[in-house]
């Protein structure tokens, strides 16, 4: 699960009572260069009381097949909202009702001495609640093979015709796979997972006059922030923060360099607040016209103009 998540590009924290299992797992990251060794993936290991992390110190937690072999499920419940941060979520995939006395399970139970628990949706919810947790979903992943539709029945149930769709398959899936996602307290959105990036862009002062080949010049930008989205602005390996960008085109307006430049915020810019930001540029080396559009960037997600936002474009002259 961490190796997906790191390669996603996400900063990963792997658990786990036995420091065997963490070692092979610290070596399968050193060996296969697909992991990114950059986001510092960490291994701890859990004494099965406590987490060895400080208070609302993580976004997310992934807990996979995993709570039903735990016997003090409150406990690890409480240390979960410990450390989770404001707006974040701990998703559980667990066996539902009679896992227990599956033969698999009774086979590990009786070989190996693995606790094998059933997994009572009502109390699981109940002591979330107990312990803080204030939003609760649950989510419905039925095994993709159950749900198919045939040529037909994909044209009748486009159409409107919503019996076509295999309900029991759900319904039962239910009772037999519990995957609950817990929320602690309100999202605060930012950057990092962006809704709406919206900017109001305007140049402050006068545009460059003629300029040599290569020679430096400076856009001064007043960037307001019209979204729901707070732009962070400490730089950061998995992206997420955001910038003021450049893209330069030749005045028959093709592309000549997407990445342009970038200008970086001083500080955090939440919603309603505004920032000015300088972004230093070097002209063409070539004589012409060009013209450089100016728009924020939310690093490794996308730029504000793929969705919606306006930007700025200025005419340059190389002479």
């Amino acid at each position: 699960m961490s190796s997906l998540l790191n390669r996603m590009g996400c900063r990963t924290i792997a658990l786990d009572v036995s420091e065997t299992a963490l070692r092979y797992g610290r070596s399968l990251f050193e060996l296969d260069r697909r992991h990114r060794m950059d986001l510092n993936p960490q291994f701890l290991v859990f004494d099965g009381y406590t987490f060895s992390l400080h208070d609302e110190t993580v976004d997310r937690i992934i807990c996979f097949d995993a709570f039903h072999h735990v016997p003090n499920k409150q406990d690890i419940l409480r240390e979960m909202y410990r450390v989770l941060r404001q707006g974040g979520k701990v998703g559980f995939s667990e066996p539902g009702l009679e896992h227990s006395k599956s033969p698999m399970s009774i086979y590990e139970s009786e070989t190996h001495g693995v606790l094998e628990s059933d997994i009572d949706l009502g109390e699981f919810i109940r002591m979330a609640q107990d312990v803080g947790f204030d939003d609760v979903l649950i989510k419905p992943y039925p095994p993709p093979e159950r749900i198919a539709f045939s040529v037909p029945e994909y044209l009748r149930f486009v159409g409107g015709e919503n019996a076509v769709f295999p309900l029991d398959v759900i319904r039962e899936d239910l009772k037999c796979n519990t995957n609950v996602i817990l929320g602690k307290g309100k999202a605060v959105r930012d950057s990092r997972r962006p809704n709406v990036l919206k900017a109001r862009l305007k140049i402050v002062g006068e545009g460059p006059k003629p300029l040599k080949p290569g020679q430096p010049y400076v856009f001064r930008v007043e960037a307001r922030n019209l979204g729901d989205t707070t732009w962070l602005s400490k730089p950061d390996a998995v992206g997420g923060i955001v910038n003021l960008g450049a893209h330069l085109y030749n005045a028959r307006n093709e592309a000549l360099d997407l990445d342009y430049g970038r200008g970086h915020l001083s500080r955090d810019v939440h919603p309603r607040e505004e920032q000015r930001v300088s972004i230093s540029l070097v002209a063409p080396p070539e004589e012409g016209v060009y013209y450089v559009e100016l728009d924020m960037v939310c690093e490794m997600i996308c730029w504000f103009g793929q969705r919606g936002s306006n930007t700025i474009r200025e005419r340059i002259e190389v002479v």
